[in-house]
């Protein structure tokens, strides 16, 4: 049975309502709890208009990919015939991207739906193992074990359309955004990982690695915009690209200690920043002033992975971990922002932020 819960105390969503108007005038965020009954753990990776998307681990362990729609209760396991296990990773449309487990290895696929549309994409006789972790319309991207290195790679929809991008001389990468004919991710330099952008092929890798950063990685991307995060200083912060190492902005949350975008739709990334060793789910705008924490009561850690607008709702995917430390896989859901909300978000976060500070000392 799902757990509905309510996030009061969003004093800054209240804020912008009142300058926007009725996209965001309900100001509350539900949170469902996705984890089916009698299931040892569960995380939520990927949402679309086709529902949610992850990881359910069954009694045994064995890692089972779920399809969600809403609900505990609505949850169907994809995991194909003769699989011995199954991962959903990443969701777009009707179609959901993961890997299944035969044999003994890992196979890169999708499916639409159900574990009989289960289509295979390992790419035979070249790779140990292989998985996808980011789709849009026309392609697939994630990474596939060649030889000894995990290489990033890119389909179009077959297994003979795999192709390579791992940069000549790397000894790993991985590609973690798929859209616009472009594919993002990582590639490990100098036994550090750069945050990379390729065109379909290993000799369009572009470094994006900003200036000053000693480890980055893109881990999702929206309307020509990359998100990751970049390390400074021995700190790792959320940020965002725009195509190049220059164009690199920071978005990490005042009074965190780390942060990382996840996931993004549209103008909305998600992810989330550890305050005092605790992890919470939140979501930005565009600004490091824009953070909303996310983070639900009677869980330790929350993490945000994903997320997805129609327009009117705003659908975020994670997980929590509970006080038993039992990962359970989480929906935020929400009134859609405007277009144009960051900015005042920021100024509505600075305002929340003065205002505890000011409280606790």
């Amino acid at each position: 049975m799902s757990t509905i819960t309510r996030v009061r105390g969003f004093a800054l969503i209240g804020l912008a309502a009142a300058a926007l108007g009725p996209s965001w005038a309900q100001g509350q965020v539900v949170v469902t709890n996705l984890h089916p009954p009698g299931m040892l753990q569960s995380t939520a990776r990927g949402v679309s208009s086709g529902g949610q998307v992850g990881i359910v681990h069954a009694p045994g362990p064995i890692a089972r990919a779920y399809l969600w729609n809403g609900s505990a209760a609505s949850g169907v396991d994809l995991t194909p015939s003769g699989a011995l296990a199954s991962e959903g990773r990443v969701s777009f449309g009707n179609r959901q991207g993961g890997a299944a487990f035969f044999s003994n290895l890992w196979h890169a696929g999708m499916w639409t739906g159900s574990a009989a549309s289960w289509t295979d994409l390992h790419p035979t006789g070249s790779a140990l193992g292989s998985y996808i972790k980011a789709m849009d319309g026309n392609q697939q991207a994630g990474a596939a074990l060649v030889g000894n290195v995990w290489s990033a790679s890119v389909w179009s929809g077959t297994a003979a359309s795999w192709v390579n991008l791992n940069p000549s001389g790397s000894p790993e990468s991985d590609a973690t955004y798929a859209g616009n004919n472009q594919q993002a991710g990582w590639v490990k330099v100098g036994g550090a990982n750069h945050a990379s952008l390729w065109s379909g092929t290993a000799e369009s890798w572009i470094d994006l690695n900003p200036a000053g950063s000693t480890w980055s990685a893109v881990q999702s991307g929206s309307g020509g915009l990359l998100g990751g995060f970049a390390r400074f200083d021995n700190v790792e912060q959320a940020g965002l690209w725009s195509g190049t190492a220059q164009s690199w902005v920071n978005l990490h949350p005042a009074g965190a200690v780390a942060s990382y975008i996840v996931g993004m739709h549209d103008n909305v990334q998600v992810g989330f920043a550890q305050f005092g060793g605790v992890a919470h789910a939140g979501l930005w705008m565009g600004t490091a002033g824009s953070w909303l924490d996310l983070h639900p009561a009677g869980f330790v850690h929350s993490t945000a992975t994903a997320a997805f607008s129609d327009g009117n709702q705003l659908s975020i995917v994670g997980y929590g971990m509970n006080s038993a430390n039992v990962a359970q896989a989480l929906l935020w859901t929400m009134p859609a922002p405007a277009p144009g909300t960051g900015a005042l978000l920021g100024m509505c976060g600075l305002m929340a932020v003065r205002r505890r500070r000011t409280r606790l000392a």
